[in-house]
């Protein structure tokens, strides 16, 4: 093989790792009504669920972190709150999880998730989902307790008894 032959053989190949690197990076990033949703891996998906009203992040790939900031646009969009509905597989490790909400979009936040190194939230809530109940929180399958939890401007509601996995039911009442 001639030099310049395999230059450019090395030069494609060179060309194709980047791409490939960079499609690995690319990641999830979507926004829903005002509301910014990344993951770093690709494995995530997230909507408006009109059966709740819910903002749904449904995370199916381990390793990546997830973020969710409230937008510019939020307030108007949401009514001043979002409650945010997170469900990952029980397998799904996530080392972190961060949200910020703003003081006219604070954010309302439950759900299940598998293993999580360090949660952080600022201008929200753990718990108090409507379509859920005021129990109802951010739960880990086997209680796995992150190893760093951050809350500002906002706390965490909810309590001791663990709630069923099961949907909410419209009682008609």
């Amino acid at each position: 093989m001639t030099g310049l032959l395999r230059a450019a053989i090395c030069g494609i190949l060179v060309a194709a790792g980047i791409g490939w690197a960079a499609e690995a990076r690319a990641g999830y990033k979507t926004v829903v009504d005002g509301v910014g949703v990344s993951y770093s891996k690709n494995g995530a998906e997230a909507y408006f669920d009109a059966s709740d009203g819910t903002l749904t992040i449904l995370v199916y790939e381990s390793g990546g972190s997830l973020k969710v900031s409230a937008g510019s646009s939020c307030a108007s969009s949401w009514d001043g709150s979002v409650e945010v509905y997170i469900e990952a597989d029980p397998d799904v490790f996530m080392p972190s999880i961060s949200l910020k909400g703003t003081p006219d979009c604070v954010l309302f936040v439950g759900g299940y998730v598998g293993p999580v190194n360090k949660f952080s939230l600022t201008g929200g809530v753990v718990g108090l989902l409507s379509a859920y109940g005021p129990g109802f929180g951010l739960f880990t399958y086997d209680l796995w307790i992150p190893k760093s939890v951050s809350i500002k401007f906002g706390f965490a509601a909810g309590s001791r008894k663990l709630p069923s996995r099961e949907a909410p039911t419209d009682t008609g009442q």
